[in-house]
């Protein structure tokens, strides 16, 4: 990598050089050896905020919900 370009080496030797930004878009990428990335729980991070943080957020998620009617 230099900056924001990656530099990819071919078994055959060949150089292509591209964004990384496009690299990791590309559906088809994968970094070979890598494990999969861990997924976090949708909650798993709310819940080790003190409670009355945790109050406070669900009143405010409640609060941005649009009226039904």
């Amino acid at each position: 990598m230099d900056g924001s370009v990656v530099r990819l080496v071919a078994e055959d030797g060949t150089v292509t050089s591209l964004l990384a930004g496009h690299l990791c878009a590309a559906a088809d990428f994968a970094v070979v050896g890598a494990r999969p990335a861990a997924g976090v729980p949708q909650w798993g991070l709310f819940e080790t905020v003190p409670v009355r943080e945790q109050e406070r957020a669900a009143l405010s998620a409640r609060c941005q919900q649009p009226r039904p009617g």
